[in-house]
């Protein structure tokens, strides 16, 4: 997919998940988590990242350097009849604490952007945190991303 700039000028690639991500795909997870004062369950974390590596309809692009994954994100082409076509959905992105402000994200949805188009997507759609330090830097309206004010999202917890 391409290569760009990293810390201590190490080269970043970017490219499609392998199996052999999952573990770091699972501890970026876990650290996001961590940094907002939760926990997650890295068992159930890695069974979804294996459920979506070459899967159709998922895909996970990581950000590696030096064979480390140090961002991802986790996108799910979905068909979409209102639409006429598909969207894709980003349900992940997720950027290494000290990699962040490097450009990572932006390349990542850029990657996911261009694979969307290839796909033949009518849009991309994405949810966003209010509280999420990416909404308050306004980084997926800075990507072009508009916040929707017609809609509610809503969720309901399905729990086991």
């Amino acid at each position: 997919m391409g290569r760009v700039a990293g810390s201590a000028m190490e080269s970043v690639t970017l490219r499609t998940a392998q199996a052999s991500d999952v573990d770091g795909i699972r501890d970026l997870v876990s650290a996001l988590a961590h940094e907002r004062g939760s926990i997650t369950d890295a068992a159930a974390v890695g069974a979804a990242v294996e459920e979506c590596i070459g899967q159709p309809g998922r895909e996970i692009i990581v950000a590696s350097t030096g064979g480390e994954v140090v961002a991802y994100a986790a996108v799910h082409w979905v068909p979409f009849p209102m639409l006429g076509g598909r969207e894709g959905y980003v349900s992940d992105l997720i950027v290494r604490a000290d990699q962040r402000g490097q450009g990572l994200g932006n390349r990542l949805m850029d990657a996911v952007e261009a694979r969307a188009r290839e796909m033949g997507c009518a849009r991309l759609m994405l949810n966003n945190r209010v509280a999420a330090e990416s909404f308050e830097r306004g980084f997926f309206v800075k990507a072009g991303f508009r916040q929707r004010t017609d809609f509610a999202n809503f969720v309901k917890p399905l729990e086991a």
